[in-house]
């Protein structure tokens, strides 16, 4: 073409960029559970499992999760974002206890409280009222540790009938 010939030879190299301090999450508050949380997570114009993979850390009890994108293929590098898990509140609850009616002892009648899926001294503490004398007593359970709110439920102590 018009008299030119040849070739260009040109070098370049490809290089890989950092991921971005982009990574959005669905939520950032979230209840306990009891097990692992994952927000739902993306960024703009990458793929998990093309761009990069994701790992948690702390993503289980009460207080700061993590999640940490570290980036692959063609992105190196990591970015992590916080979230927060907050306490269960047990309000909502149903405590019960073994039986509706116990007969007086002359002491404080304690029957063990139970509440679907929570275990008392890990999850729950309770504080019984009204629990000696013949009459409606009542144990109230007080959330602890990853959980907040209370519950109560009531049983009957009845009279000795010994003659």
């Amino acid at each position: 073409m018009n008299g030119y010939t040849g070739y260009i030879q040109y070098n370049f190299t490809i290089t890989t960029a950092q991921i971005p301090n982009a990574m959005q999450l669905s939520a950032y508050t979230y209840e306990y559970t009891g097990s692992e949380i994952h927000p739902g997570h993306w960024f703009d114009d990458l793929r998990e499992g093309r761009d990069y993979t994701v790992s948690y850390s702390n993503n289980v009890n009460v207080g700061t999760g993590t999640i940490t994108a570290t980036g692959m293929g063609n992105y190196v590098g990591t970015t992590s974002v916080n979230f927060n898990i907050t306490k269960a509140n047990i309000s909502n609850r149903v405590p019960y206890v073994d039986e509706l009616e116990y007969i007086e002892t002359g002491s404080a009648i304690m029957p063990t409280v139970h509440i679907q899926g929570l275990t008392e001294g890990r999850d729950f503490s309770v504080e019984y009222s009204n629990n000696i004398q013949p009459g409606i007593a009542t144990a109230t359970c007080t959330g602890i540790n990853n959980y907040t709110g209370s519950c109560s439920c009531t049983f009957v102590i009845a009279t000795s009938s010994i003659v």
